[in-house]
């Protein structure tokens, strides 16, 4: 009896761990093979997702069965999909440098004149012997 409760057990709560995907890999720069620090792969339209390390390898987790899409995205480069169709275990990435064309940018800014009005704080002043009494009362002494 206690061998079959033991058994319930493993099943139910392995049931979770045999639904997931796991995949892992690199990711690369397209020119140096450098290994990309801190890239982006994330399952698309899911908030599933993770981050590269140090070495430029990343293992990603999910609960969706293949077909599925991989993105990665890294500041810089091109993002790159992979579209996943059978359950592999292995995806690398190599991304490409590209240039971030923007519209022009425009920075304005506005100072007050210092003798402003506005500027004026009231303020208070104590004296230094009235604020060591009390300090020394909450220390002990």
């Amino acid at each position: 009896m206690k061998y079959f409760f033991l058994s319930f057990f493993l099943i139910i709560f392995s049931l979770p761990i045999i639904g997931q995907t796991t995949i892992s890999g690199t990711v690369t720069d397209g020119d140096s093979n450098d290994p990309l620090i801190g890239a982006t792969i994330s399952v698309k339209g899911t908030g599933e997702g993770t981050i590269t390390d140090d070495m430029g390898k990343y293992t990603l987790s999910t609960s969706v069965k293949p077909p599925f899409s991989l993105l990665c995205n890294y500041v810089g480069y091109a993002p790159k999909e992979m579209l996943i169709t059978i359950e592999t275990s292995e995806v690398n990435f190599t991304l490409g440098q590209t240039n971030i064309i923007t519209d022009e940018i425009v920075v304005s800014a506005s100072r007050k004149a210092e003798k402003s009005p506005n500027l004026l704080l009231p303020s208070t002043s104590s004296r230094l012997d009235n604020l060591k009494k009390p300090l020394l009362l909450m220390l002990g002494n």
